[in-house]
């Protein structure tokens, strides 16, 4: 690997290019994060191009676009996060999703009222497309009393907590509310305890 361009996120990830030499098809990108050590996050994605030079992290801290210098082309990379509770679940804007054991597997939501305030749910806008980690058969959706889509991953019905406003964030996890735990989703569609 020969390392080239790099930037970092709000969070600590850290994306560096490989330019490689120049080799088409050699090209990659890896991700570290920094807290407490310098750890990789994501081995070298390749980038199916040659030379890749600069990087830059979207504002919305979703992408990481590098430029290749020998094509004039640009690639984007998805910025997937790990956390405290290993690789889990975000939605396009980084905020941590979670499921709620009161809810049954595949069955309708008990979170209403109070409850929805504290815990917004994730509602299905659109298409529902599957970022980087995820698996696009997982994805589902569910109808809510008001009639309004919600989104489900593995069957688990997906909410937001309140307090979580930046990407990455999660502040509220294996807590007892509202009748039953909040628990982030891993991609494997499990719920993390």
């Amino acid at each position: 690997m020969t390392p080239f361009g790099f930037d970092f996120t709000r969070d600590g990830t850290f994306v560096v290019t490989n330019a490689e030499e120049g080799i088409v098809g050699a090209a990659s990108a890896t991700s570290y994060t920094l807290d407490g050590g310098f750890r990789a996050i994501s081995g070298s994605v390749p980038d199916f191009r040659s030379e890749v030079c600069w990087t830059v992290i979207s504002k919305d801290q979703r992408y990481a676009y590098v430029t290749n210098f020998g094509d004039g082309t640009i690639s984007s990379y998805t910025i997937t996060r790990k956390t405290r509770f290993g690789t889990i679940l975000f939605d396009g804007s980084g905020r941590a999703l979670s499921g709620f054991t009161r809810d049954k597997r595949g069955g309708p939501s008990q979170c209403y009222g109070a409850c929805a305030t504290a815990w917004p749910v994730q509602f299905a806008k659109g298409k529902l497309r599957a970022g980087a980690g995820v698996k696009q058969s997982l994805l589902g959706r569910t109808k809510r009393r008001d009639g309004r889509l919600q989104v489900t991953y593995n069957g688990w019905l997906l909410y937001y907590y309140i307090d979580d406003r930046l990407p990455g964030q999660v502040s509220c996890q294996d807590v007892d509310e509202f009748g039953g735990l909040w628990l982030v989703v891993r991609p494997s569609g499990q719920l993390v305890r």
